[in-house]
């Protein structure tokens, strides 16, 4: 309330929101952390939450080194840009440190647009203005250096491979999220991986979509009212850009993981076989339907064959070739009532 004038004011909602979230972070966080070691808290979770959280974590690492890279390049493409800005302010040396360190505390915001228009909904700076890769449409920009970095034509002015780039990223998000996905917990289900893969774009696209509100927002009335991507646009496009990607790439992978695995089940067999006295190895189905190593951490499985023991072998025995002796119904499990 304090920070209230007629020509701006802060959103309470967001304020108060962003700071029950920062509480809640914080606070499971440490409960996190006496409750078990650091190293220990992943074998707390099960395989398959262990699996979609390092999927989504990839991706979004994917995601913003992209967007910080690419923020970078264009404040870099345009510094003469930049420098005109500081030129025509003028802030002194207090003002100039000042303005660097608001500049700071926009660049998480900058590097969230550069994902937004990654994805491809782009962002706004003012009604009725776009940033995407599509085309851009810019009317007069506030005097800040930081927007120096926005396209400076319809099309930008970089090459058009770089366009292409840019809007495979998501794609290749999705793509080290269904590896990560396997390898965290390979499974014989082979419609089990996809899903997986899919349920971290789903939640790639709700962390994003929650980024992406609190990156924009009104930066006062007129035309400044609408600055920023669109949360419900980039949850939809990246959970589906970076989910069907995550799935295919994780069917493929966990089809090739299982693959290999029944060679060697199979070299396996023929070695043992062709050795003297070698041990019978089991069968692909038999091994295929034991557990994984990673269900069996989850589940508590014993890892080992199922003997079966016929208790009833004994009692039929006369000594002549084990069969049942004449005029008595053998017994067990098997014989009818």
């Amino acid at each position: 309330m304090a920070s209230r004038s007629k020509l701006a004011a802060a959103s309470i909602p967001q304020a108060l929101l962003a700071s029950f979230v920062i509480a809640f972070v914080a606070t499971g966080l440490g409960a996190a952390r006496a409750l078990a070691p650091w190293a220990q808290l992943g074998s707390l979770m099960s395989a398959r939450t262990r699996a979609v959280l390092a999927g989504t974590a990839g991706a979004l690492a994917v995601l913003i080194a992209a967007g910080a890279m690419a923020t970078a390049l264009a404040l870099a493409a345009d510094v003469h840009r930049f420098s005109d800005v500081y030129r025509t302010l003028d802030p002194g040396f207090v003002g100039a440190a000042l303005l660097l360190l608001a500049q700071i505390g926009y660049l998480p915001n900058a590097v969230l647009w550069a994902v937004a228009y990654m994805l491809g909904p782009g962002f706004a700076v003012g009604a009725g203005t776009v940033a995407a890769p599509t085309g851009s449409v810019l009317g007069p920009m506030p005097a800040f250096p930081l927007l120096a970095a926005l396209p400076a034509g319809a099309h930008g002015s970089g090459p058009g491979w770089l366009g292409v780039v840019m809007l495979s990223m998501p794609y290749l998000a999705g793509a080290v999220a269904g590896v990560l996905v396997v390898r965290q917990a390979p499974t014989a289900v082979l419609e089990s991986a996809p899903m997986r893969g899919f349920c971290c774009g789903l939640l790639t696209g709700f962390v994003l979509g929650i980024g992406s509100a609190f990156a924009g927002g009104p930066l006062g009335d007129g035309r400044m009212a609408a600055v920023g991507p669109s949360p419900w646009q980039v949850t939809a496009v990246a959970s589906l850009e970076v989910g069907i990607a995550a799935a295919v790439t994780a069917g493929l992978v966990n089809w090739w993981y299982v693959r290999r695995r029944w060679t060697g089940l199979a070299g396996d067999a023929r070695r043992q076989a062709g050795q003297p006295g070698g041990r019978a190895a089991p069968s692909r189905r038999s091994e295929m339907t034991r557990p994984w190593p990673s269900d069996r951490v989850a589940d508590d499985d014993d890892y080992g064959h199922v003997i079966y023991l016929n208790r009833w072998a004994s009692d039929g025995d006369d000594g002549n070739g084990g069969g049942a002796p004449s005029g008595r119904r053998p017994r067990g499990p098997s014989a009818l009532p």
